[in-house]
């Protein structure tokens, strides 16, 4: 008998993630340009916390489970550490996320 075809978890996150057709990316640049492998931390008012790294392009994308949270929050503070010690931080309002890919840059120093 013939079992329809399973889906691998990379299907399923990415359903997940695009559900909403719906992409925040925190993107960490500093004065010579975007940075790779930096540490972000974000929160989402009191009940909500994400961690991650940037990839090669200098950005993060964040969790549909932190865009789910974000809808209904007032606004996203995200702190960036980077492996030379350099730190940024930001804060955006959620009405600065209305379209359908948004970017927030965060500048290290």
């Amino acid at each position: 008998r013939d079992q329809p075809r399973s889906r691998g978890l990379g299907d399923v996150y990415k359903r997940q993630v695009y559900g909403e057709d719906v992409r925040i990316y925190i993107q960490v640049v500093n004065s010579q340009g975007i940075v790779r492998g930096a540490t972000v931390n974000i929160s989402i008012g009191s009940e909500y916390t994400e961690t991650g790294k940037t990839l090669t392009d200098g950005r993060y994308l964040l969790s549909y489970a932190g865009y789910s949270v974000l809808k209904t929050a007032e606004s996203l503070n995200v702190e960036v550490t980077c492996e030379d010690g350099t730190t940024g931080q930001t804060q955006a309002p959620v009405g600065y996320f209305e379209d359908k890919i948004n970017e927030l840059q965060v500048l290290v120093s």
